[in-house]
């Protein structure tokens, strides 16, 4: 849809600013990449679309078509009367391990089989890690849940070296500065890490962290109440 005349020159500055898919934080897969770029251009069109009703009248206007996929399923809103959980939730998972990962998947050393001491000696490990996760290439959920691990560690550090006067910086501000990664994309790495880094079998599973993290709640109850699902995922 393309329209020219009435359109103010700010309005079309913003639509060629915000049409383009920006550089973004938070890891997505490309299906979920594929929701976000057809909504923008979406809303973008009707800005565009209500300009010109409101200047020109409703002759001629036509409606653009319906974005691909729902903002809902990124945002971890469901619809759903009922939420998958429990031995249902168990069976779902259970389908989706690899057991065997393909030639090239990304893969991330285990904290303990390397050796830092400080910020400075895990900084390099912080930077090729999130080089890794960042391709969102499949099977890469396991590094997710190893570099979750990494960020603890480096937390730790860091809080170590702050009490002791070493640096000044807050936390998220010394992650923005020397690794990258935005400070919320990092407490939800640090957050599963906790959960279900010692699971190994949650390491195989070819899904996607945005799902997994949507479904966090979910999978801690499973854990907490079926012994025998929480001894399954753990070996």
């Amino acid at each position: 849809m393309a329209y020219s005349g009435s359109i103010g020159s700010d309005l079309l500055e913003f639509g060629r600013m915000s049409v383009n898919t920006p550089d973004v934080p938070y890891s997505w897969n490309d299906a979920e990449k594929k929701i976000l770029q057809s909504h923008r251009e979406h809303y973008y069109e009707m800005w565009l679309l209500v300009d010109k009703l409101e200047q020109d009248g409703p002759e001629g206007i036509t409606l653009p078509k319906k974005p691909v996929g729902k903002l809902e399923s990124l945002l971890g809103i469901t619809r759903e009367s009922k939420i998958l959980s429990g031995i249902n939730l168990h069976q779902y998972l259970v389908k989706l391990i690899v057991y065997k990962l393909p030639t090239g998947a990304i893969t991330c050393p285990e904290l303990q089989n390397i050796n830092v001491s400080n910020l400075d000696e895990i900084l390099d490990y912080l930077k090729v890690g999130y080089a890794g996760i960042s391709q969102n290439t499949a099977y890469t959920l396991g590094t997710y849940l190893d570099y979750g691990k990494y960020l603890n560690f480096a937390f730790q550090l860091h809080q170590e070296e702050k009490w002791s006067g070493k640096i000044l910086t807050s936390w998220d501000n010394w992650l923005k500065d020397h690794v990258g990664i935005a400070a919320s994309f990092a407490r939800k790495l640090r957050e599963m890490a906790k959960l279900l880094g010692d699971y190994k079998k949650f390491h195989s599973l070819n899904i996607s962290f945005s799902e997994l993290y949507q479904r966090r709640k979910q999978i801690e109850n499973l854990l907490s109440l079926h012994r025998d699902c929480s001894e399954f995922w753990r070996i």
